[in-house]
């Protein structure tokens, strides 16, 4: 993470260093939300990560494919699965243990997102998880999709699952 670290996370930061980094996201956002593709602007603008569960993810590593279900909202405002699918994601095996340790931990929670764009166009999500693992997804395309559903519970089974071979050491 970039901006919303463990240590802005476990409120280490004074208030005034705290109110720095929110801005400075938000100014960031700034300079690149135009140039995001519609399901990143999609993920941004309809969707709170914070607290979600993770309910499946599939590594696909010879067609470089992440696909990552989610389970987001609250009770107040009701619940959705979110599906993402990062196309051309560069993840090395440091990323997918962290996923792994994550999605294997059935109390894990996504505690705060950050979207950003690299120099070279290359996409980035990052997820800070409670209690301890952080994730970052460097990808060229990315599909969204999210439907409503009727609680936060997830589907147990299968949490982490690499289709075909791991990718070379």
């Amino acid at each position: 993470m970039r901006y919303f670290t463990r240590g802005w996370a476990n409120g280490e930061l004074t208030d005034d260093a705290h109110a720095l980094v929110c801005d400075a996201y938000a100014a960031r956002l700034e300079q690149i939300v135009f140039r995001f593709p519609s399901s990143m602007a999609r993920l941004h603008q309809e969707t709170s990560l914070h607290d979600a569960l993770i309910e499946s993810v599939r590594w696909k590593p010879s067609a470089a494919e992440l696909q990552l279900r989610l389970v987001a909202g609250t009770s107040e405002i009701g619940y959705q699965t979110v599906s993402l699918t990062y196309r051309g994601a560069m993840l090395g095996r440091p990323r997918i243990a962290s996923l792994r340790n994550a999605a294997n931990d059935r109390e894990a929670c996504v505690l705060y997102q950050e979207l950003d764009i690299a120099d070279d166009g290359t996409f980035a999500h990052r997820l800070l998880f409670w209690p301890n693992e952080e994730v970052t997804i460097e990808f060229r395309e990315l599909e969204y999709d999210s439907a409503p559903r009727n609680d936060c519970r997830v589907t147990l089974g299968g949490a982490f699952v690499v289709e075909g071979e791991e990718e070379p050491a």
